[in-house]
């Protein structure tokens, strides 16, 4: 039995058809506060995006977090609920909806008396390395962290906290974390998967 020209024409247009780029929720109106209200109420616990490669045969280390303006809502509605507390359109602020994809990325302690710094944080397309195609945050400042451990030492590793429009956030760049030492894998020290300039691509399919 023969196809019919218009069933061909279907089955071809699914298997040229370019992946669907998924999009960061950029203007935060009423209806998407209620909706990112109203999930921050329903889920047991709304947290930031992770940063982190998916592993493949190594165990990259988890590098960072970053949130956008629909999930900030969210986060907010989801600690008022856990604490019992109601939260309204009214209790969002500007900060909360500004367009922007904030990422933080903490030092690492490697053990010791050694700390691994956030050097900077930077996009680039996909593959790349040509550093005139880097895209740098609009704004960005440390994060200073404090470090203890049982023998009594103490120092302070440095993290960024960098923002960056959220137009920029795309699914053919990827983020780059750099740090001024080796962090491991997150599967401890030696196993594969360490790094120095961290690189993560970035997906948006479960992203708001």
């Amino acid at each position: 039995m023969k196809l019919s020209r218009t069933l061909i024409l279907v089955m071809l247009s699914l298997v040229v058809a370019p992946r669907i780029q998924c999009q960061v929720v950029r203007d935060m109106k009423a209806d998407q506060i209620k909706e990112a209200i109203n999930f921050g109420m329903k889920e047991k616990n709304v947290t930031a995006y992770r940063i982190q490669e998916k592993a493949r045969f190594s165990w990259p280390p988890l590098i960072g977090a970053y949130t956008t303006p629909f999930i900030r809502v969210a986060i907010a509605a989801n600690a008022a609920k856990r604490q019992y507390r109601s939260f309204t359109a009214t209790d969002v602020t500007p900060e909360m909806i500004v367009p922007e994809v904030l990422v933080y990325a903490p030092s690492k302690s490697l053990g010791g008396a050694q700390i691994a710094n956030v050097v900077t944080i930077a996009l680039l397309p996909v593959g790349s390395k040509d550093l005139q195609q880097a895209i740098h945050p609009i704004r960005i400042s440390e994060a200073p962290e404090q470090y203890k451990n049982l023998m009594g030492f103490e120092a302070e590793g440095r993290g960024i906290l960098a923002a960056f429009p959220v137009s920029v956030w795309t699914e053919d760049k990827e983020i780059h974390v750099v740090f001024d030492q080796r962090i491991p894998s997150s599967n401890g020290a030696g196993s594969l998967g360490g790094c120095t300039d961290c690189k993560v691509r970035i997906y948006l399919d479960k992203v708001r």
